[in-house]
C-alpha cells in the first residue's frame, strides 16, 4: 500500500458522546440526535444491535395539551397514566397509549408537583394540595384537600423558582417514601418539608392516619434554601436544594440533604454540596443515587452520590440543560432524562446513560428526538410506561413555534415512521494536508424505497463541508448493503469527521465498521 494512504475505522459507537471535541475515549463520537445502539437492528427483532440505529417518535396528543407537561404518573391500581401540566390540566392516557378523557383541571396551579401515594394521585398547587381518587373506587378530584377540613393544614407558599428554557422549576416536589408522601415548600423564606400519612377506612388511603398524622413543616433547613427535588435513598430521604432563585448570579452551590425520616431529628443528617448552582432532579436506581445539576443557562452534570459529602461526576456537557424531576426515569439499569441540546442542532430530546443489558457497556447517547420544533425546544417529562423487550417511552415537550412565538406543547410515543436522526463520528485528527479517497458504509438493511441517508464530510474543525452521497433507492437502485463512496475534491489541512443524516419513513441502520481511506500529504 502507498505509504501516504491511511485506513481508519470506526468499529463501535457504544462509548457514546465524547466530552471533548478533540480527544475521546474508546468508541466515542462527537454527537447524535435520535440514535440508540440499544435498539434492535429492525422492528422485527429484539436483541440490542450496537449499531448506528435511528429511532422515531410521533405526537399522539393532538391539540389537547395546552400547558407544559411536567409529570407523567403511573400507579399500581389502574392501567391509566396521568399527565400533569403547568396550566393545571390533568390528562389521562390509556394502556394502548392513546389519549383518554381529561380529569378536572387543578385550579390555581402551575404543575407544582405530583405523585402517586396510597390509592390517590396527589397534585401540588400554588398554595394547596389536591388529590384524585380513590383509584379503586368512585374517583373524584378534591381541589383543596390539604387546607380544607378535616386536615385544615397551613397553606403552601408559591415561591418563584428559576426557569429553564422558559419553564419554571416546579416549586413543590413530592416523593413517596417509607409509605408516606413528602412535599417540598418554602415557609417565610425557609426551605421545608411537609408530610402526608394516610390509612384505610373505606378505601386505602382515604383517611389521615391520626397515629402519625399528616403534618406541616416536619423538617426545615436554612433561609433561601429552596427544595427542587425529593427522592428515596434507601431508608433516607434525599432532598435537593438550591440557594437563591437567580439565574444570572451564582448565589450559592446546590446541595443534597440526607434525612432519616423515621428518626425524631428535625435536621438533615448530612449536607453534601455540589459544584453547580442548580440541582433539578435525582433518581435512585439499584442502590445508586444519581444527581442532575447544572445551570439554567446551559451545562448539565450527572453525578452519583458516594455517601458523606462526596459525589462522583459521571458526565458533563455544556450544551445541555439540567432536566426536571419529572423528566428523569430508568429502564432496569439505564438512566434516561429529557433535556434541550444544541448539538448537532436544537432539539428537545432524551438522553441515556448506560444500558439495561449488564454486559453491553455504553456511555451517553441521545436516544430519542421529540417532535418539538427548533425554537427553544425542551423535553420536559419522560416516562417508560409499558413492559416488554422494547419498553415504550412517553415524552412531554414544549417549544415556542406558535404564532408570534407562542407556546406549543405535546406528548410523543415511539413510532415506526422514521423521521430525521443525525450521527456525527469522532474527529479524525490528521495534522497535515489530506484527501478523502474513499468512505465505506455497511448497512443492516438493503437500500429500499422510503429510506435516505445523507453522508457529509466536515473538514478542519467543521469550517467546510461536502455532501459525498445520498444513499437512497434512486442513487443505489440495486438493493446494496455495502456502500462505497469515492468523494471528489474533499480535502483538508488538519482534521475531519463524518455526519450521517437519516430521513424517510422506513428504517435504515448503519452497520459497522465504518472505514475511511485517507491520502496524507507528507511532503
Amino acid at each position: 500500500m502507498d505509504k501516504n494512504i491511511e485506513i481508519r475505522q470506526i468499529d463501535s459507537v457504544l462509548g457514546g458522546w465524547s466530552v471533548s471535541e478533540y480527544f475521546n475515549q474508546k468508541n466515542q463520537f462527537l454527537s447524535s440526535i435520535g440514535i440508540d445502539p440499544e435498539m434492535p437492528r429492525s422492528d422485527s427483532v429484539t436483541r440490542p444491535s450496537g449499531l448506528i440505529r435511528p429511532t422515531s417518535m410521533a405526537k399522539f396528543s393532538g391539540t389537547e395539551i395546552t400547558g407544559v407537561p411536567l409529570w407523567i404518573i403511573t400507579n399500581p391500581k389502574t392501567t391509566s397514566t396521568y399527565v400533569y401540566a403547568n396550566d393545571g390540566k390533568v390528562h389521562t392516557i390509556k394502556s394502548d397509549i392513546t389519549m383518554d378523557t381529561a380529569l378536572d383541571a387543578v385550579t390555581s396551579s402551575e404543575g407544582n408537583g405530583a405523585s402517586y401515594y396510597n390509592n390517590y394521585i396527589y397534585f401540588a398547587k400554588n398554595t394547596d394540595i389536591a388529590r384524585f381518587g380513590p383509584l379503586d373506587g368512585t374517583a373524584a378530584t378534591d381541589q383543596d384537600w390539604w387546607t380544607s377540613s378535616p386536615l385544615s393544614k397551613t397553606a403552601l407558599t408559591n415561591t418563584t423558582y428559576p426557569q429553564i428554557s422558559g419553564v419554571e422549576i416546579p416549586n413543590h416536589p413530592m416523593a413517596y417514601h417509607q409509605n408516606r408522601l413528602y412535599v417540598g415548600d418554602v415557609a417565610v423564606g425557609i426551605g421545608c418539608i411537609h408530610m402526608i400519612n394516610t390509612k384505610k377506612t373505606t378505601y386505602e388511603g382515604d383517611t389521615d392516619d391520626t397515629t402519625v398524622p399528616s403534618a406541616y413543616n416536619v423538617l426545615d433547613f436554612n433561609y433561601q434554601w429552596f427544595p427542587t427535588c425529593l427522592e428515596s435513598y434507601g431508608n433516607y430521604l434525599a432532598i435537593g436544594v438550591i440557594e437563591g432563585a437567580s439565574t444570572s448570579v451564582k448565589q450559592g452551590n446546590a446541595k443534597v440533604l440526607i434525612w432519616d425520616t423515621i428518626a425524631t431529628t428535625t435536621a438533615p443528617n448530612v449536607i453534601a454540596e455540589l459544584p453547580d448552582p442548580l440541582i433539578t432532579a435525582m433518581k435512585y436506581v439499584n442502590g445508586i443515587l444519581y444527581v442532575f445539576s447544572g445551570s439554567a443557562s446551559g451545562g448539565m452534570r450527572i453525578s452519583r452520590y458516594l455517601g458523606g459529602e462526596q459525589f462522583e461526576e459521571l458526565f458533563y456537557l455544556d450544551d445541555q440543560y439540567p432536566p426536571f424531576q419529572g423528566a428523569v426515569d430508568y429502564v432496569i439499569n439505564r438512566i434516561v432524562w429529557g433535556t434541550r441540546t444544541t448539538t448537532p442542532s436544537a432539539t428537545g430530546s432524551v438522553f441515556a446513560l448506560g444500558s439495561k443489558v449488564r454486559n453491553l457497556q455504553m456511555g451517553i447517547h441521545n436516544i430519542l428526538k421529540s417532535t418539538a420544533g427548533a425554537t427553544t425546544p425542551l423535553a420536559t417529562a419522560v416516562k417508560y410506561i409499558q413492559q416488554g423487550s422494547t419498553a415504550q417511552p412517553i415524552i412531554g415537550w414544549k417549544d415556542n413555534t406558535g404564532t408570534a412565538g407562542a407556546l406549543v406543547c405535546g406528548l410523543d410515543k415511539l413510532s415506526t415512521t422514521y423521521g430525521a436522526s443525525t450521527w456525527r463520528g469522532r474527529l479524525e485528527r490528521v495534522g497535515m494536508n489530506f484527501k478523502i479517497k474513499e468512505v465505506r458504509i455497511p448497512l443492516a438493511q438493503a437500500v429500499a424505497a422510503n429510506q435516505s441517508i445523507v453522508a457529509k464530510i466536515y473538514v478542519d474543525d467543521g469550517s467546510a463541508s461536502t455532501t459525498i452521497a445520498t444513499i437512497n433507492a434512486t442513487n443505489y437502485p440495486s438493493g446494496e448493503r455495502f456502500i462505497k463512496i469515492y468523494p471528489q475534491g474533499v480535502s483538508g489541512k488538519n482534521n475531519f469527521y463524518l455526519e450521517l443524516t437519516f430521513s424517510g419513513t422506513a428504517i435504515s441502520v448503519v452497520s459497522l465498521p465504518l472505514t475511511y481511506v485517507v491520502e496524507v500529504m507528507r511532503e
